[in-house]
């Protein structure tokens, strides 16, 4: 009797710790048109196209990207995107990082176009994902467009009420026929959301462990016509 007590207090236990953290992964997809995205780099808090590839219309296209759990906070995320193009055209960069597990109070997203042809177009935006999908827009946080080179921001926007969520940093460069390049950058920053009461099954600690204890020992003694009481100490009386 007394080791299937022993045992359900273990699985009590075992219910009560918090579950494993997703994986921080960063992600990098390119495309022509703001959508299908084909992943060309990825891997646990940074990822990079550190050598360039051709995309396109785009002869070269160097990305790297740093987020958690490399980064701290209020760092989460930095982008930098490099391209240069001999004819021009549309290349749309998304950088996603996903498995965010520290619910934010507020994001804030800092957009900067530190080199640009001119006639060139850059469009950067932030996004949030509270369902942690990779290159999402469910959230817009904040968006820039340059037409030359220069910063805006912070943008400070935004909250998650979870974890497991994603943030996608998105690039849409326009060359417009012209030979160029462009160097663009995305800073994104988050404040830590304050630690709310625990959860009805997280908040349970001992005395639900107790609680289990006692409600199997009633289930157990029943079937043997026996009158049973607990309290919350854990102690079956009677």
């Amino acid at each position: 009797m007394w080791a299937r007590l022993m045992a359900v207090a273990s699985l009590a236990s075992a219910c009560l710790l918090p579950a494993a953290a997703s994986a921080q992964n960063v992600f990098i997809g390119l495309s022509n048109t703001n959508g299908g995205f084909i992943t060309e780099a990825s891997g646990i808090g940074t990822a990079s196209l550190g050598a360039g590839i051709t995309f396109g219309s785009f002869s070269s296209v160097q990305v790297s990207a740093t987020g958690a759990p490399i980064l701290t906070l209020p760092s989460l995320v930095d982008t930098n995107t490099i391209n240069t193009s001999g004819t021009g055209g549309t290349l749309w960069v998304a950088i996603t990082e996903t498995g965010l597990t520290t619910p934010l109070s507020s994001i804030g997203s800092s957009f900067t176009s530190n080199a640009l042809t001119a006639g060139w177009t850059v469009n950067e935006q932030t996004f949030l994902n509270t369902d942690n999908a990779l290159y999402g827009e469910e959230t817009p946080l904040g968006n820039a467009v340059f037409t030359a080179i220069g910063t805006q921001g912070p943008v400070n926007t935004g909250t998650t009420t979870g974890s497991n969520f994603s943030v996608t940093m998105l690039y849409e460069i326009v060359g417009a026929g012209l030979n160029g390049n462009s160097n663009d950058t995305i800073d994104t920053t988050g404040v830590a959301a304050p630690v709310g009461a625990p959860g009805p099954i997280q908040g349970a600690g001992i005395p639900g462990i107790a609680l289990a204890v006692c409600v199997f020992g009633f289930l157990t003694l029943r079937r043997r016509s026996k009158v049973v009481l607990c309290n919350l100490s854990g102690t079956i009386l009677g």
